[in-house]
């Protein structure tokens, strides 16, 4: 596993001087739930810049991500949910999302047992509910959102898992 880490960093870096978004995408579909999980680590590091971003869409990382938003692997989910909330800043990136199933792929992830894959989600969906077809199909999420928002004991996430949920909530039931 630590190799793999040390690979995928340094292909990062790789990728980012000379062809963003290409070794990570085919990555994304490795049989190996590391694989995938640290290259949906390694896209969502060099989605931060805007061409990141841009790359991301222009290669067809986008498609593949929210693929991986069904993984069973939760460190891939967390990964996956990690780069559409750093992919999708753009709106070019959103509506991109948002044909490769994006709106219903994201609410399993409230449902997932494991606290960062529900964190990660929250956080993607607040990204995606800028976009109107978005605000209205998670809407029916508020409830499951507002669950999320009761202290939970010995949970060392507890307050930002409260917030995150309510910068959904507000971000689903914004007006233009």
């Amino acid at each position: 596993l630590c190799l793999c880490v040390c690979v995928c960093a340094f292909f990062s870096f790789i990728l980012v001087c000379f062809h963003p978004c290409l070794l990570p995408k085919d990555l994304l579909s490795h049989d190996n739930a590391d694989v995938r999980s640290n290259a949906a680590m390694v896209l969502t590091e060099i989605s931060f810049p805007l061409k990141g971003k841009q790359q991301a869409v222009k290669f067809g990382a986008v498609a593949k991500v929210v693929e991986l938003l069904k993984d069973n692997c939760d460190d891939v989910r967390t990964g996956a949910a990690a780069s559409i909330t750093t992919i999708c800043i753009t709106t070019e990136a959103k509506e991109e999302a948002e044909r490769q199933g994006v709106i219903d792929a994201l609410p399993s992830l409230l449902n997932a047992d494991a606290r960062r894959v529900v964190l990660a989600g929250i956080k993607a969906i607040t990204v995606i509910a800028s976009l109107p077809n978005a605000r209205k199909s998670f809407g029916v999420l508020i409830p499951k959102l507002k669950s999320l928002q009761v202290k939970q004991p010995n949970a060392l996430d507890e307050d930002v898992m409260i917030r995150a949920a309510q910068h959904a909530i507000d971000a689903i039931q914004w007006t233009p």
